[in-house]
C-alpha cells in the first residue's frame, strides 16, 4: 500500500517524538551479548580495519622475516604508516604508565605532568593488541635497526 494511504496521525510527527527506552536491562544485555550482537559499528570497523592491517603485517615478515617496515614503504605507504602508529601508540602507553607511577609516587608536579593529567588518553593500542604484535615478533623500539631499510 502507498505511503501515501497511510494515515498521518498512525505516524509520529518528528523522530523526536519517538520514545525509546534508555537503558536495557543486565538480562537483555546479556542475551544480545550471547548471541553477538554488535553495539558499535564504528568500532567493529576500527577492528575490522586493524586486523586487515595485521594480515598485511604478516605478509611483510613472510616476505622480509622481520616487523621492521619502514614508515615509508614504497609497496604499501599504509602499512607503513599503520606500524609507525602503533610505535606511537606504545609510546603513549608508555608514558602514561611512568606519569602514574610518578603520581602514585608523589613525585614532583611539573608543568608537563598538570597538561598530561588534564588531556584525556586515546588508547588505540589496547592489551590485546599489544600481545597480538608481540607474539609474531613486532619490536617496539627500532631506531638503529630500521637503518638498513633506508640504505637500500
Amino acid at each position: 500500500e502507498p505511503i501515501s494511504s497511510l494515515q498521518s496521525s498512525s505516524l509520529p510527527s518528528s523522530p523526536s517524538k519517538i520514545a525509546f527506552k534508555p537503558r536495557l536491562s543486565e538480562e537483555r544485555r546479556a542475551k544480545l551479548d550471547a548471541i553477538g550482537f554488535v553495539w558499535s559499528l564504528k568500532k567493529k570497523r576500527v577492528d575490522e580495519h586493524w586486523d586487515t592491517m595485521l594480515q598485511q603485517l604478516l605478509d611483510y615478515k613472510k616476505e622480509h622475516g622481520d616487523c621492521l617496515v619502514p614508515s615509508r614503504y614504497e609497496k604499501n605507504l599504509k602499512l607503513g604508516k599503520w606500524v609507525e602508529t602503533q610505535r606511537y601508540e606504545y609510546t603513549k602507553l608508555q608514558r602514561a604508565e611512568q606519569q602514574k607511577q610518578k603520581e602514585e609516587g608523589g613525585g614532583g608536579e611539573s608543568s608537563t605532568s598538570a597538561t598530561t593529567k588534564s588531556r584525556p588518553l586515546s588508547i588505540r593500542l589496547t592489551e590485546e593488541r599489544l600481545k597480538r604484535l608481540e607474539s609474531i615478533g613486532f619490536e617496539w623500539k627500532v631506531k638503529h635497526k630500521m637503518k638498513r631499510h633506508y640504505d637500500k
